[in-house]
Protein backbone atom coordinates (compact mmCIF):
# COMPACT_ATOMS: atom_id res chain seq x y z
CA UNK A 1 0.00 0.00 0.00
CA UNK A 2 2.46 2.19 1.22
CA UNK A 3 4.83 1.61 -1.95
CA UNK A 4 2.05 2.23 -4.28
CA UNK A 5 1.48 5.23 -2.54
CA UNK A 6 4.90 6.37 -3.29
CA UNK A 7 5.13 5.58 -6.71
CA UNK A 8 1.85 7.66 -7.61
CA UNK A 9 3.57 10.26 -5.76
CA UNK A 10 6.95 9.88 -7.45
CA UNK A 11 4.91 10.12 -10.98
CA UNK A 12 3.95 13.47 -9.59
CA UNK A 13 6.95 14.91 -8.14
CA UNK A 14 9.83 12.98 -10.55
CA UNK A 15 12.08 13.14 -7.55
CA UNK A 16 12.16 9.60 -4.85
CA UNK A 17 13.89 12.55 -2.68
CA UNK A 18 11.07 14.54 -2.68
CA UNK A 19 8.74 11.85 -3.00
CA UNK A 20 9.69 9.75 0.19
CA UNK A 21 10.31 12.63 2.08
CA UNK A 22 7.10 13.78 1.82
CA UNK A 23 5.46 10.36 3.06
CA UNK A 24 8.19 9.79 5.60
CA UNK A 25 9.98 6.77 4.21
CA UNK A 26 13.62 6.67 3.84
CA UNK A 27 15.26 7.29 0.64
CA UNK A 28 16.92 3.99 0.10
CA UNK A 29 13.89 2.19 0.36
CA UNK A 30 11.91 4.71 -2.05
CA UNK A 31 15.21 3.98 -4.36
CA UNK A 32 14.72 0.47 -4.54
CA UNK A 33 10.82 0.70 -4.81
CA UNK A 34 11.78 3.44 -7.88
CA UNK A 35 14.31 1.09 -9.48
CA UNK A 36 12.23 -2.35 -9.39
CA UNK A 37 9.18 -0.50 -10.89
CA UNK A 38 11.24 0.97 -13.89
CA UNK A 39 11.36 4.16 -12.71
CA UNK A 40 13.87 6.88 -13.27
CA UNK A 41 14.16 9.89 -10.82
CA UNK A 42 14.93 13.61 -11.63
CA UNK A 43 17.06 15.80 -9.50
CA UNK A 44 14.84 18.66 -8.17
CA UNK A 45 17.90 20.90 -9.05
CA UNK A 46 18.25 19.66 -12.34
CA UNK A 47 16.56 22.32 -14.63
CA UNK A 48 20.01 24.46 -13.36
CA UNK A 49 20.32 27.87 -12.95
CA UNK A 50 17.43 30.06 -14.39
CA UNK A 51 19.70 32.25 -16.55
CA UNK A 52 22.03 29.55 -18.02
CA UNK A 53 20.48 30.46 -21.05
CA UNK A 54 20.35 33.52 -21.07
CA UNK A 55 24.44 33.44 -20.20
CA UNK A 56 24.78 31.33 -23.26
CA UNK A 57 22.71 33.54 -25.07
CA UNK A 58 24.65 36.72 -24.44
CA UNK A 59 28.17 34.93 -24.86
CA UNK A 60 27.07 33.42 -28.17
CA UNK A 61 26.47 36.99 -29.23
CA UNK A 62 30.27 37.92 -28.60
CA UNK A 63 29.06 39.34 -24.43
CA UNK A 64 32.82 38.51 -22.72
CA UNK A 65 32.09 35.95 -20.24
CA UNK A 66 32.07 38.65 -16.95
CA UNK A 67 29.85 40.57 -18.36
CA UNK A 68 27.38 38.10 -19.45
CA UNK A 69 27.81 36.75 -15.68
CA UNK A 70 26.59 40.13 -14.53
CA UNK A 71 23.85 40.23 -16.44
CA UNK A 72 22.37 36.92 -15.47
CA UNK A 73 23.43 37.45 -11.56
CA UNK A 74 25.96 34.93 -11.38
CA UNK A 75 29.57 35.10 -9.85
CA UNK A 76 32.28 35.95 -12.62
CA UNK A 77 34.32 32.83 -11.13
CA UNK A 78 31.13 30.62 -10.87
CA UNK A 79 30.66 31.22 -14.30
CA UNK A 80 34.39 30.96 -15.87
CA UNK A 81 34.87 27.25 -13.55
CA UNK A 82 31.28 26.09 -15.26
CA UNK A 83 32.08 27.33 -18.95
CA UNK A 84 35.74 26.25 -18.92
CA UNK A 85 33.94 23.19 -17.20
CA UNK A 86 31.39 22.56 -19.49
CA UNK A 87 33.64 23.22 -22.69
CA UNK A 88 36.24 20.76 -21.73
CA UNK A 89 33.64 17.57 -20.91
CA UNK A 90 31.76 18.16 -24.39
CA UNK A 91 34.60 18.14 -26.46
CA UNK A 92 35.74 14.90 -25.16
CA UNK A 93 32.16 12.83 -24.82
CA UNK A 94 28.80 13.91 -24.38
CA UNK A 95 27.33 14.78 -21.01
CA UNK A 96 24.91 16.59 -19.41
CA UNK A 97 26.00 19.07 -17.01
CA UNK A 98 23.75 21.27 -14.65
CA UNK A 99 24.67 24.86 -14.02
CA UNK A 100 24.10 25.58 -10.38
Amino acid sequence: MLREWFLELLEEVGSVTVAADRIGVNRNTALGWARRAGVRSVSPRQAGHPGRAEYDRLRAAGVPRAGAARRVGVNVRTARVSHSFWTRMTTTRPMSVTWD
